[in-house]
């Protein structure tokens, strides 16, 4: 009986493993691709879209993008088909990014007038607001609720101490809101996952991360990482959150002068910083190619290590075909 019991609890362990979710080689995998859509090389991004779905569900932008890259590879019905799949994700903005101006014009070449464009944005427009979506609508908005007033918390109480002066009993008092709203936003991503654009639709909770303590920032790691991997949290938020701790709170700053090189770090960064940058990049999904969230509409400056050699050692094209 015991010998069947561990038998039983080995298959549970790999079973669990097998289906895990981790959604970082997803975003090492669209993160380059998003370089190649820059680069107008249409079939590369296809490919890499295309070995990313294999991995996880596809996230909206993702699969409207590929939708895109189908547009300019002459492929109407599959980029129909990609719009949709966009559409059907849990949190979707198909929709509205096709009713951009620019958005049209590329998109123009595949609907027969502008009236047939229309009608499909109405049709996308359904499935996104479908509720069914949504297993338990009521908890959905309840989260969204507790956010909204997690963020407005979080911001009111430093718009006072801005008005009457940063003195010790103001930091003090902040310090004491933070904890309360950080044990809220930790409580919220054990039962549900945690708020982000892929469950609520939008990333601003992420501002409570920059303001964890270093003990809060240390206990709340794992989990944190485990969201990015469910593909709840993006990469580039929980980068952030660790940048900041390395420039705040490491005592000697030599240690590790650079790391993700974001927005603090990256004044420190040298060329002998790269290989090393570009390694803690990749173990954690953050792009290789350009600065910033994935979500957020890109200046597309490239980085400084991005040249025919970066991509010749990293590019995943060759890799696994």
């Amino acid at each position: 009986m015991k010998k069947t019991y561990w038998i039983l609890s080995i298959l549970l362990i790999l079973l669990n493993n097998l289906f895990a979710q981790d959604y970082i080689s997803y975003h090492n995998l669209v993160n380059e691709a998003e370089y190649w859509m820059y680069k107008k090389e249409y079939k590369n991004a296809k490919i890499l879209y295309k070995k990313a779905f294999c991995l996880e569900e596809p996230m909206w932008k993702d699969a409207y993008l590929l939708a895109k890259a189908y547009v300019f590879l002459n492929k109407k019905k599959k980029a129909l088909c990609w719009l949709k799949k966009s559409s059907e994700a849990n949190v979707s903005f198909c929709s509205w990014y096709l009713e951009k101006e620019k958005e049209q014009k590329d998109f123009k070449s595949i609907f027969n007038s502008s009236n047939d464009m229309k009608a499909f944005i109405k049709e996308l427009r359904t499935i996104e607001d479908d509720p069914s979506k949504k297993s338990n609508q009521q908890v959905y908005l309840n989260i969204q609720k507790q956010v909204d007033e997690l963020l407005k918390r979080d911001q009111a109480i430093r718009e006072e101490c801005r008005k009457s002066g940063f003195t010790k009993e103001c930091k003090e008092r902040i310090d004491l809101e933070d904890s309360i709203i950080q044990e809220k936003l930790l409580a919220i991503t054990k039962e549900y996952g945690f708020p982000g654009s892929n469950l609520i639709g939008s990333d601003l909770v992420t501002i409570i991360l920059v303001h964890f303590d270093k003990k809060r920032f240390i206990s709340s790691l794992d989990i944190l990482l485990s969201e990015v991997k469910n593909g709840n949290l993006m990469p580039f938020y929980y980068g952030y959150m660790l940048d900041r701790f390395y420039w705040k709170y490491i005592e000697d700053k030599n240690d590790n002068p650079c790391y993700l090189s974001l927005l603090y770090t990256k004044k420190k960064c040298t060329e002998e910083d790269y290989d090393e940058v570009i390694k803690r990049r990749l173990e954690l999904g953050i792009s290789l190619f350009f600065d910033g969230s994935r979500f957020r509409i890109r200046t597309h400056e490239l980085l400084p290590w991005v040249n025919e050699e970066f991509i010749e050692k990293y590019s995943f094209l060759k890799k696994n075909k």
